[in-house]
């Protein structure tokens, strides 16, 4: 058996995944428009809505940090200088 691999990109023209609703776009409040995944699961009475959108490159990056172990001495190391 064989079958058509599709690059990320085509994902979106793809038939079968239009057929089936399959992507929505969505406005991020700063970074403009994108598409993305609709919930997996939908209900009849109770739709399901995106309720975060993305965070933003590098937005998470200091509450990573300080789950991971790294003292605020440490994470201030890790800034750029200005």
């Amino acid at each position: 058996p064989a079958v058509k691999a599709n690059r990320l990109g085509d994902l979106q023209d793809d038939p079968h995944l239009k057929a089936v609703d399959f992507f929505a776009r969505y406005e991020h409040p700063d970074a403009g428009g994108y598409f993305a995944l609709r919930p997996p699961v939908r209900f009849s009475q109770t739709p399901s809505t995106i309720r975060r959108h993305p965070p933003r490159l590098g937005a998470d990056t200091e509450e990573v940090l300080r789950e991971a172990g790294f003292s605020e001495d440490e994470i201030g190391k890790l800034k750029p200088e200005s």
